[in-house]
């Protein structure tokens, strides 16, 4: 079992409101491929709140870069470009039934778009095993805070998942 602390410096996360903390496990030994869970314990005042989620941890095969821009500013809507590299996960084959969509989730977790991922092999070297995926989202995408996600589907319950910010509230 690997863990690591997660918001050492106790910072508070206001009611309604959306904190990202991230873990460094950059000193823990390798892990291999795999099924794993993630378990979470947050203490949040009087009681500890638990969470768990089934994982699949490639260190061969990952997402490299994932990002996720706001474009044009129309009556206070926008859109969104979205690119993500991925290192040893390359299109579809026949027998592997993948697949690669971005997202667009409110705070809240409901999915606005879903837009599947098209290959872009252009900046990247042919004999690289490297692989890019681009996708556009014309909205409308209303003032606010949004998640934006990449999802590649590598095998049944199996997937690897990037996530950023979308921050569409003030100018651009």
């Amino acid at each position: 079992m690997t863990s690591a602390p997660v918001n050492e410096k106790n910072t508070s996360v206001l009611r309604d409101s959306v904190r990202i903390f991230e873990g460094d496990f950059k000193n823990t030994p390798p892990t291999p491929d795999g099924s794993y869970k993630i378990a979470a314990e947050i203490d949040y005042g009087k009681e500890i709140l638990e969470a768990e989620k089934s994982i699949y941890l490639s260190n061969t095969a990952g997402i490299e870069s994932f990002e996720a821009k706001l474009t044009g500013k129309e009556n206070d809507t926008a859109g969104i470009v979205f690119t993500a590299r991925t290192r040893g996960i390359g299109p579809t084959k026949e027998n592997e039934p993948r697949q690669i969509v971005f997202r667009i989730k409110s705070t809240a977790g409901e999915v606005m778009a879903t837009i599947p991922g098209k290959t872009s092999r252009g900046k990247i070297p042919q004999n690289a095993d490297y692989t890019e995926y681009t996708a556009e989202w014309p909205g409308p995408l209303k003032p606010g805070t949004y998640f934006a996600e990449f999802l590649v589907s590598l095998r049944e319950n199996e997937n690897l998942t990037s996530f950023c910010l979308v921050d569409n509230t003030g100018p651009r």
